[in-house]
């Protein structure tokens, strides 16, 4: 075959070859088409809107208060908003979030434990974990409650101590209960029958029986029950003043011991609210009872100090001191002393160094905002 007639042979439009290679130009040339004027913008728009999603992201998590971490789809974070580097600093960043977050992944893969409370650094949060599957990252969004986690155990401490002192209440009531029953039992009721006896005795027969006698048996009856009443009820507390109460109160803590104790008076004035008066008074009391018990002092004093209608009292001793560590929970005293300060809207304090004493602070209105009579 001649070769004129085997190249009108090749390029014929019925050879199969140059079929194929002209739909192929055509089919390349329509997928390059596409490809430049359909697929390029919406890969191009796509970048775009992703960028401008993560901008967006970044700009919200800046301006969010709450601690904000965002993790790879490998668990590592990447970046920290400004309040989460001020609890974790930029160090984490690279690390696995599970060195700080232990059960991230059951959080992750639990969409129930959202809100879930976590404790990191001491400190507790809610967590909500938000996955974008399109940008294959997490955003971990913290919300600090560490101090209402701080208040509801303060209040469940002071439940645990309302429960205390309720229990230790009933028992000093029992025990009062049963000292004056006692009391009246074997000291004034015997007393009694025996004055008694002894009126009949003379009414029956005067001449054989001596008044005087009566008269003694009288006076000791009368001696006791005053006894009775002042140990439920100072007796100098209200006939001369908490001035004098707290005098003769020291006097008695000091007596047969190695302390020392002493009141000082700064511009005090007796006030007539009986019911702060001997409130104030008992609080005293246990304070010093305290000292006797723990502070191994030298030396202690009671500060009366009036001050912008407020009386402060500043009950010090040189002892050993109170400390929280040597304690964990107050003493039923402390307790005491508290609640019932707090029973007249009073202010209660406690400080305490160890090996540098202890202080208790009270003060309390005198303008009538107090407990009344």
């Amino acid at each position: 075959m001649k070769p004129d007639k085997i190249i009108e042979t090749f390029f014929s439009v019925h050879n199969p070859a140059i079929i194929v290679a002209a739909l192929f130009i055509i089919i390349s040339t329509i997928v390059f088409l596409i490809k430049k004027e359909f697929i390029k913008p919406l890969q191009k728009r796509k970048d775009k809107l992703e960028d401008e999603n993560l901008r967006l992201l970044a700009l919200f998590a800046e301006l969010d208060p709450d601690p904000i971490l965002r993790v790879d789809k490998n668990g590592i974070i990447i970046t920290l908003n400004e309040p989460a580097k001020t609890i974790f600093t930029n160090a984490i960043v690279g690390q696995k979030c599970e060195t700080i977050i232990a059960n991230y992944k059951e959080l992750l893969n639990n969409s129930k434990l959202s809100d879930e409370i976590v404790e990191v650094d001491k400190k507790y949060f809610t967590i909500s974990i938000k996955e974008n599957s399109t940008l294959e990252f997490v955003q971990i969004y913290l919300h600090d409650i560490s101090k209402r986690i701080e208040q509801e155990k303060l209040i469940e401490e002071y439940q645990e101590n309302l429960k205390i002192l309720r229990l230790n209440l009933d028992y000093k009531n029992e025990k009062e209960r049963m000292f004056i029953g006692q009391e009246l039992h074997d000291n004034i009721g015997n007393q009694l029958s025996l004055c008694k006896l002894n009126l009949q005795n003379f009414i029956e027969n005067p001449e054989a029986h001596n008044i005087d006698e009566l008269y003694s048996k009288i006076d000791l009856l009368s001696e006791e029950v005053r006894r009775v009443s002042h140990q439920l009820s100072p007796k100098i507390l209200t006939e001369f003043g908490l001035i004098s109460a707290l005098t003769q109160l020291i006097e008695e803590t000091t007596k047969n011991s190695m302390m020392s104790g002493h009141i000082v008076n700064m511009n005090y004035e007796e006030i007539e609210n009986n019911n702060l008066k001997l409130g104030i008074y008992r609080i005293c009391q246990e304070a010093l009872s305290n000292i006797v018990k723990h502070s191994k002092c030298k030396e202690f004093e009671i500060q009366l100090v009036v001050e912008e209608g407020k009386l402060k009292i500043i009950i010090s001793d040189d002892g050993v001191g109170y400390t929280k560590r040597n304690n964990r929970k107050p003493t039923l005293g402390l307790l005491n002393m508290e609640e019932r300060t707090k029973s007249l809207n009073g202010v209660f304090e406690l400080n305490s160094l160890e090996n540098e004493g202890t202080t208790i602070y009270l003060e309390f209105y005198l303008n009538g905002e107090n407990t009344n009579d």
